[in-house]
Formats: structure tokens, sequence, C-alpha cells
């Protein structure tokens, strides 16, 4: 139970930072001097977010099959950032965006590669020894 608890935390924690961020009406976001700059800030917060969210399937769920690991994890993480973009349109000066939505789902594809990348490279490494 302590077990489940300890890994939900950090999912729970970067969930309410995401939603408290968006509930910002005009949120200092640094000038990187271009123009979707906005889009790499969506995928980069969704990729931590990917990261957590494996850490909580992952450690919490203990989902064996893989196939049913990366539904659920693309269900919960484009569900979340949907509703962050629906969340948005109810913020002064905000706005809700497909694009933003499609840039957060860019950032779980690349933590969903990162970390199978890592797993197969680890599990690689440890059959050869």
């Amino acid at each position: 139970m302590i077990r489940k608890i300890l890994f939900s935390l950090p999912l729970a924690l970067y969930s309410l930072l995401i939603i408290y961020l968006s509930s910002l009406s005009s949120p200092n976001i640094p000038d990187f001097g271009f123009s979707w700059q906005d889009k790499v800030i969506h995928a980069g917060a969704f990729f931590v977010y990917g990261i957590v969210l494996q850490l909580f399937l992952a450690k919490s769920l203990g989902i064996a099959s893989r196939k049913i690991y990366i539904i659920i994890y693309f269900l919960i993480g484009c569900f979340f950032g949907a509703s962050d973009e629906f969340h948005q349109y109810f913020v002064p000066g905000r706005s809700c965006e497909f694009l933003d939505w499609f840039a957060d789902t860019i950032g779980l594809m690349l933590a969903l590669g990162v970390i199978l990348i890592t797993k197969n490279f680890h599990s690689f490494n440890s059959s050869n020894r």
C-alpha cells in the first residue's frame, strides 16, 4: 500500500502543477525566439508527465502486458492533455488549441519511446553478461 502511494505521488504532484500553470491567465514563459516555442514547451511538459505516468503504471499498477500498458498509458495521457486544453478554454487570456494537445501527445510518445528503448537496452545488456 505504501509503495502504491509512494509511486502515485510524483504523478499527482506533477498533474497538479500542470493544472495550476494552466489556470494562470498570463504565465511567464521565456522567449526562445521562435514562433512555435509553446508547442515545444507543451511537448516537454508532457514528456515529463509521460515519465511520471510510466513510473505510476509500472510500480503502482504492475501491468504485465506491454500492449495493455501502452493503451492505458495513452488513454490516461491523452485524456489528461485534452482535459488540460479544455480547462484553458475557461481561463481568461488562454485558449484551447488542438495543436497544443497534439504537442502534448508528441511529448507522451517521446517519453514512452525513451523508456521502452532504455528498458530494451538494459534487458539486452543484462542477457549478454
